[in-house]
This record gives C-alpha cells, structure tokens and sequence, in this order.
C-alpha cells in the first residue's frame, strides 16, 4: 500500500515534470521575425558574379576547352560557393 502512494508521487511528478519540458521546448521553437538595422541608407547591398571559362563568358551545355590536350568539357550545372564577405562603412 505504502509503495502504490510513492509510485503515484513519482508518476505524478514526471507527468508534471514532462509537462513544464514540452511547454518550454514549443516556447523555444517559435521563429523570430529578423529585425533589419535603422541606419542612414538604404540598407541594400548588390553583389554581382560573372563566370568565366578562358576569357569567355561561361553558359551552361557550352563547350569549353579547358585543357592543354584540346579536351572538351560541357557543363549542365554550375554553383557559386561564396563565404568570408566582409563589409566596410562608406566612412572605413
């Protein structure tokens, strides 16, 4: 009889217990609005990449002789991987 009353406590308890995790857990999980900085301009920014295959402008399913062979590579995918910018205020 003694134990069924401390097993019920501890049911009780990590019921409660997982209760107050999963609210905290959803709490956590909502997604912030991002917050854009107020300063004098605009805000904006342009950054332009031109792909270029042996001083040509670069077009996907082109063929480009890339080597000293004479081979020919055609390219149906091409990414940009771009990281480490760094941006500098008109006033340095």
């Amino acid at each position: 009889m003694e134990n069924r009353k401390i097993y019920r406590k501890i049911k009780l308890g990590m019921l409660l217990l997982m209760a107050v995790a999963g609210a905290l857990f959803i709490n956590s999980c909502k997604e912030e609005e991002p917050t854009i900085p107020s300063g004098t301009g605009d805000n904006s920014m342009e950054v332009v990449f031109t792909a270029t295959a042996n001083g040509k402008t670069f077009n996907l399913n082109d063929s480009f002789e890339l080597s000293a062979e004479n081979f020919k590579y055609t390219f149906s995918l091409f990414k940009f991987y771009v990281s480490k910018f760094r941006l500098i205020r008109n006033d340095n």
